[in-house]
């Protein structure tokens, strides 16, 4: 009888905590979905939004089936070259961040993963953008292949 209960609670235990980390929303916005406004294009062979050059520039993505929360934010990017100034928000509904720090990748063709912070995603349809404020006068602002939200909890 005992063992039949130990059982049943660690069933329980672990149907729990399925469910707790099934609450978790995970969703990822691609490259080849996004608008493109400016000063930058999409590589399709390497599946990347490229040749950012102009302030102003940005990519958007329409936002369908996200519930209303927060979302941990981060992205998948490449950057060559030294340390510059380089800046862009990000940016939903009334929620704007500004990023002010991208680190090199080793390469243009080395994607890494960087976290921007949370932001604020108040109805299911609504946009999502990445628009440069800051790109140095010889560079660009970074390649990037996705974007993931993460809900917080």
């Amino acid at each position: 009888m005992i063992k039949h209960i130990v059982t049943v609670f660690a069933a329980v235990s672990f149907l729990a905590l399925v469910s707790a980390h099934g609450d978790q929303t995970e969703q990822t916005l691609l490259a080849k979905d996004a608008a493109i406004k400016g000063e930058v294009q999409y590589f399709t062979q390497g599946d990347y939004i490229y040749g950012w050059a102009g302030v102003g520039s940005s990519t958007s993505w329409k936002l369908n089936g996200f519930e209303a929360g927060n979302y941990d934010v981060t992205i998948v990017y490449s950057l060559q070259g030294e340390r510059a100034k380089r800046q862009f928000n990000i940016s939903c509904g009334s929620d704007t961040k500004k990023i002010t720090s991208l680190m090199p990748t080793g390469g243009w063709n080395t994607f890494k993963s960087k976290s921007l912070g949370s932001i604020k995603i108040s109805k299911s349809d609504t946009i999502f953008s990445v628009t440069a404020v800051e790109i140095p006068p010889t560079g660009y602002l970074m390649n990037l292949q996705k974007v993931t939200f993460k809900k917080a909890l």
